[in-house]
């Protein structure tokens, strides 16, 4: 409702699609309030480095705009995007997962 996203199924697969976003949030609030974003700004959002990844449906090729994404994914790390500390402080419930 509040974060523009769009899911729907395709060949047995979840996809989701989303407007890149660059997001801010309040202290005392779960919703943040967004803009227009970059791919790096939206892909600097996320909890852990392979979802900052995009499929580039017109060239048919995986991108990876942190610069880091596709190397973890290969070696099996998961590691933030941003320092640890700002990444959980925007969004603490990615520690539930």
């Amino acid at each position: 409702k509040h974060l523009q996203t769009v899911i729907t199924k395709l060949l047995c697969m979840d996809l989701d699609f989303v407007q890149l976003r660059s997001e801010e949030y309040s202290k005392n609030s779960r919703i943040p309030t967004s803009t227009f974003g970059t791919p790096l700004e939206h892909a600097s959002r996320r909890d852990i480095k392979i979802n900052t990844l995009f499929y580039n449906i017109h060239m048919g090729l995986a991108e990876d705009p942190i610069g880091r994404g596709l190397e973890d994914l290969k070696c099996g790390i998961i590691q933030t995007p941003l320092e640890t500390h700002l990444t959980l402080k925007d969004d603490s419930l990615c520690l539930i997962c």
